[in-house]
């Protein structure tokens, strides 16, 4: 898998679009019909717990399957195993863009409230195997800190009286949920960019 053209497409897109902990509440239209943003989902009315439950059933083996792999990929005793020296693994994992900082923090979001110790261990071992993943990780900090700006200087902009219509608030609400999740779960597992932001 680490050496696996593919993998990391795969993994990259699927965390981007593995859906957040905080949407189990939320449904994100995509229909052309409906109107976009977020809208409450109605609970469901189910009446016994086999009733259509394969899709929710095959989503989470397949989260399952993806945060176990994930782990096996970043665990340096696993690569010892089978002669991969420390080094090696970090520099593969790096080159290959197998876990970006972008993924990283897209991993966090999705695994971190559930698995939070384990996803920090994956950190650390990542960040000791390969210093840079590290560095960049802190670099972020500068960015995070611009998107909140950003973010602010909006509603600013919407609170002297520039009211934004209902799709463009909805959507900037989503936007700010999914990067305020994000950060919290980023910081719950690697505290040392809490430092870096002042948090």
């Amino acid at each position: 898998v680490s050496t696996s053209e593919h993998f990391p497409v795969f993994l990259e897109s699927y965390l981007r679009l593995c859906p957040r902990p905080y949407q189990s509440l939320l449904k994100v239209t995509s229909n052309p019909t409906d109107k976009p943003g977020l809208n409450f989902r109605k609970p469901s009315l189910k009446t016994s717990p086999g009733d259509d439950d394969r899709p929710g059933r095959t989503e989470k083996e397949l989260q399952h399957a993806v945060f176990k792999i994930c782990l096996r990929l970043c665990t340096a005793k696993e690569a010892q195993k089978n002669g991969v020296t420390d080094v090696l693994l970090g520099n593969t994992l790096y080159k290959g863009k197998i876990l970006s900082v972008p993924s990283i923090m897209d991993f966090c979001a999705v695994f971190g409230q559930d698995n939070q110790a384990l996803v920090a261990k994956m950190i650390a071992s990542l960040c000791t195997l390969q210093p840079k993943l590290s560095s960049e990780l802190e670099e972020t900090a500068p960015m995070i800190v611009d998107m909140f700006a950003q973010m602010e200087t909006k509603a600013r902009e919407w609170d002297s009286g520039r009211a934004p219509s209902i799709d463009i608030a909805s959507q900037w609400l989503g936007n700010m949920m999914d990067f305020s999740w994000t950060l919290n779960a980023l910081i719950q597992v690697y505290q040392q960019i809490a430092s870096v932001l002042q948090v």
